[in-house]
């Protein structure tokens, strides 16, 4: 599989000599910049792509024969870590690319996988302009990607399979698409997703504060009653929040971690949703000493809370926290 490369920062390199400890924290310190680009990772029967932002992970995808789709982070470091059999590429691409790339494997398109073949392409192009398109197209072929930004419904850029980027009009594009074959497939896409994925690290900030909060109205209640509560507040919340079904509760009440490829906003919202209906719950039966137990089991998160924009969703913006 071939997508539009940028600067190399690495490129063919054994996956059993790389060590992605190393490359993580060697992305936020780069010389000339942090890295903003992807990690691709080559395997026998797929390749996994690790996007960067800034020197950070924002978000991770899977490509196959069959398809693609986005996956957490999480699952590609490890994955890479215990890997043996591959080739690691890295490359610092343009944020536009970095952009389309994503939004891609995330956002529902306006059409997927039309045959060039069988699209008249002046009344596409002629459509596009007619609705000022600022969005883009992904081409594929043979497994080779490639993405053209459009700007008030005319194509201005190609990121070229295997290769970098160039500028183009309405007719260069014309051109390319005749001289590419039959063989094209073509989807579009809006471009107005939101791109960065839940940092590992806040999803498990959420699970350590609701097990501190279970742990508490154990010793408080009994293990018994939180127990219902905690079940019963989880079989309410995943209904709203699907998410959710990545996480397990397990025999000691323990929340168990999931992983996820979700946004920093979507995991907040489920989980403000998931400790509130807990929360109202125990509150029946403690009444008032509820909060006494929340201020010291918040104690210790209240400041990645509030960054996170927890209360924010959160019924316990009473506690003025």
């Amino acid at each position: 599989m071939k997508f539009p490369k940028g600067k190399p920062v690495l490129e063919n390199v054994k996956i059993h000599f790389v060590n992605f400890d190393n490359i993580l924290n060697q992305a936020k310190k780069a010389r000339e910049g942090r890295l903003n680009g992807y990690i691709q990772i080559i395997y026998p029967q797929e390749v996994d792509l690790l996007f960067f932002q800034n020197g950070n992970p924002i978000n991770a995808g899977r490509f196959n024969r069959t398809g693609y789709s986005l996956v957490p982070i999480k699952d590609v470091v490890e994955r890479a870590k215990k890997s043996e059999v591959g080739i690691v590429n890295i490359y610092d691409v343009p944020d536009e690319l970095l952009y389309m790339m994503v939004v891609s494997l995330k956002e529902t398109p306006l059409f997927a996988n039309k045959p060039i073949k069988l699209l008249d392409i002046d009344k596409l192009l002629d459509r596009l302009k007619g609705v000022n398109f600022g969005g883009f197209l992904v081409l594929t072929k043979n497994f080779e990607y490639f993405y053209v930004k459009f700007k008030d419904g005319e194509p201005v850029r190609i990121y070229i399979a295997g290769k970098g980027v160039s500028s183009i009009n309405k007719e260069i594009f014309k051109k390319f698409l005749e001289k590419a074959g039959n063989d094209l497939y073509v989807s579009g896409y809006q471009g107005k997703t939101q791109i960065k994925q839940a940092d590992p690290a806040l999803v498990g900030m959420y699970v350590k504060f609701l097990n501190s909060l279970i742990e508490a109205f154990s010793e408080a209640i009994g293990p018994s009653i939180v127990r219902k509560t905690l079940m019963s507040s989880y079989e309410v919340a995943k209904n709203q929040h699907s998410l959710l079904n990545n996480f397990q509760i397990g025999d000691d009440l323990k929340v168990i971690e999931g992983t996820v490829a979700v946004t920093a906003e979507e995991v907040t919202n489920a989980f403000a949703t998931w400790v509130d209906k807990f929360v109202d719950a125990i509150f029946v039966v403690l009444g008032r000493g509820t909060d006494e137990i929340i201020y010291k089991c918040i104690r210790d998160y209240r400041f990645a809370l509030k960054s996170a924009g927890f209360f924010e969703k959160s019924k316990l913006s009473r506690l003025a926290i």
